[in-house]
C-alpha cells in the first residue's frame, strides 16, 4: 500500500456514506473479514458479519439524519490514516458535529476503524438521549449482541 492508496480507500468509504450507499452489497468489500470497528455509539465489534449488521443500521439512520461528511484534514502513512472531519446532520434542524477517525488499511481494505467525537453533543443536539436499556436493545438488534 502507498499513502495515496490508503487515502483513496478512506475517501471511498466517506463517499459511500455521503451518497447513502452503505447498504449496497459492494460496500462490504471495503473491509477485511476480520475488521475491528469502534464507533462511540456502540460496543466495539469485529468481523464482516457484524459490520454488515452495522451497515444495515447505518443505512436506516442515514435516511433519517442525512449526514454529509467532509474531511477537513487527512494525515496518512502507508497503512494508516487519521481524518479530521465535520458532519452536517439534518433532523428538523441542521446540526454540525466535528470528530476524528482512525483507519488502518491492508491490501486496499479497512481492517481497523475507530471514531472519536463528543457523543454528548451528538445526543443532546439531536434531542436523542438514549436510555441504557434502549442503547442495549439497539446493540443487540444491530450488532447481534
Amino acid at each position: 500500500m502507498t499513502t495515496e492508496s490508503t487515502i483513496e480507500v478512506v475517501k471511498c468509504y466517506m463517499t459511500v456514506f455521503n451518497e447513502n450507499r452503505v447498504e449496497e452489497p459492494e460496500t462490504l468489500n471495503l473491509v477485511t473479514e476480520d475488521v475491528c470497528w469502534i464507533d462511540p455509539r456502540f460496543p466495539a465489534f469485529q468481523g464482516k458479519e457484524s459490520f454488515a449488521r452495522y451497515l444495515k443500521y447505518a443505512g436506516r439512520e442515514n435516511r433519517v439524519i442525512r449526514p454529509i461528511w467532509e474531511a477537513r484534514n487527512i494525515f496518512a502513512s502507508e497503512e494508516e490514516a487519521c481524518v479530521e472531519w465535520s458532519a452536517e446532520l439534518t433532523l428538523g434542524t441542521k446540526i454540525c458535529l466535528d470528530g476524528t477517525s482512525v483507519f488502518r488499511v491492508r491490501d486496499g481494505r479497512i481492517y481497523y476503524y475507530r471514531g472519536y467525537w463528543d457523543t454528548f453533543i451528538w445526543k443532546s443536539r439531536l434531542n436523542f438521549l438514549l436510555s441504557d436499556s434502549l442503547m442495549g436493545l439497539l446493540n443487540r438488534v444491530v450488532l447481534g449482541r
